[in-house]
């Protein structure tokens, strides 16, 4: 009689972690979408996650979109974070493609994206990012790699 309670706890536990903060969260990026000339916000820019084809609208200054965090397994010394693609587009805006995009297990990153107005300048009709890694990581497999010849 007295291990009826025992069930009950565990059916509890997941309730109490969740409510306290405990749960995982999903890894996450905040996006705010600006013109590269003024730096006014894009209220109708759209992000797409090109991994997981998400996208949203930054119609309140960003769109947080849920990110894949999946590490390169075939990296030397695998990285904390994962990374992924993402399309910006606004309409008289020229589209951009950001590559290498940092995401970080179970947070939320924020980051700026800029776009220039489509005036014809860019010839291609596309610009392109690519985001360097974080540069501890990136010191220590080159660390790891490199050797006095």
């Amino acid at each position: 009689m007295k291990r009826r309670w025992i069930p009950f706890v565990f059916l509890l536990l997941p309730l109490c972690f969740s409510f306290f903060g405990f749960a995982p969260r999903k890894s996450a990026l905040d996006v705010a979408v600006t013109d590269a000339l003024t730096g006014a916000a894009l209220l109708s820019a759209r992000v797409t996650v090109v991994e997981t084809g998400v996208a949203a609208l930054t119609d309140r200054g960003s769109a947080v979109l849920e990110a894949p965090y999946s590490p390169d397994p075939r990296l030397p010394e695998p990285p904390p974070f994962g990374t992924c693609t993402l399309v910006v587009t606004c309409e008289g805006y020229v589209p951009m493609l950001v590559t290498g995009c940092v995401v970080r297990a179970r947070e939320t990153r924020k980051i700026t994206i800029s776009l220039f107005r489509d005036d014809g300048s860019i010839a291609d009709g596309v610009t392109t990012l690519v985001e360097s890694p974080p540069t501890d990581w990136a010191k220590s497999v080159v660390g790891t790699i490199a050797s006095p010849l």
